[in-house]
């Protein structure tokens, strides 16, 4: 009988001890999983920033006659001899919206952190979208069938609830005046 109470006691501390043991790896598990999601945001933005966001910046200077430490974020419309007679430009801003698309998904899918690219590039980024959202609608008008960048316009409107949330969804300019 002795015997019997040992052997209970010890299944029942070998039963808590896996759970506790089950506990301790889920949440280390789901640590490193976070950890590896903001390292992967900070690689991906690296990359984009590189190939996308500043090659874009120095054509829209180029074509504005700006420079970098005096951008203005002046908006860029299809219509305009700056867009028109730039093809270097239109290169670029196409290249950007699909990376930017490409980044949106990953954010939507829990590839990329939401919090870690918005503390670090939240608010360029929203204020770039700004200056090229002219060009988007126009494409997006034009090819009805086909956004150029869907999931980028949806992380735009999240950019801008988390740093102008007074703003509404309203198609208004949300750049500080």
């Amino acid at each position: 009988m002795v015997v019997q109470i040992l052997l209970s006691i010890a299944s029942l501390v070998t039963g808590v001890g896996t759970i506790v043991a089950v506990c301790i790896a889920r949440k280390s598990f789901l640590a490193d999983h976070e950890r590896r999601k903001k390292q992967a945001t900070i690689e991906f933005y690296t990359q984009l920033s590189k190939e996308a966001t500043v090659p874009l910046r120095k054509a829209i200077c180029e074509a504005l006659n700006e420079t970098l430490v005096n951008y203005s974020y002046k908006q860029i419309h299809h219509s305009s001899s700056e867009w028109l007679d730039n093809e270097n430009l239109q290169v670029r801003f196409t290249s950007y919206c699909r990376y930017m698309e490409r980044f949106a998904v990953g954010i939507s899918n829990g590839v990329f952190d939401f919090d870690t690219f918005n503390s670090f590039s939240g608010k360029p980024t929203a204020m770039l979208f700004e200056q090229i959202k002219p060009l988007i609608e126009y494409h997006d008008d034009k090819n009805k069938k086909h956004s150029l960048c869907q999931e980028f316009i949806t992380f735009y409107y999240d950019l801008i609830k988390a740093h102008f949330p007074h703003k509404e969804k309203n198609g208004k300019s949300h750049l500080p005046k």
